[in-house]
């Protein structure tokens, strides 16, 4: 058996995630340097994966899903 773990962000998730990224690349291009790459960390909670999170670096950005799907 196959299995894919699935994480999806939040809609309020995704918003503050793309803001930041393009906040964080929009001043690495001002200070001409190479943008770099975004660290998302997802915290999966042990005892409910419904109140799994994630963040930008040590910015909360709110819920994520997290699904895991078996395939035969």
């Amino acid at each position: 058996m196959t299995q894919k773990l699935v994480i999806e962000l939040s809609e309020e998730a995704t918003e503050k995630y793309l803001e930041l990224a393009r906040q964080q690349t929009s001043d690495m291009v001002e200070e001409d340097c190479e943008p770099e790459d975004v660290l998302l960390k997802i915290i999966i909670a042990a005892n409910n994966i419904y109140g799994s999170e994630a963040l930008f670096g040590d910015k909360e950005l709110g819920t994520v899903s997290v699904e895991l799907i078996s395939f035969p």
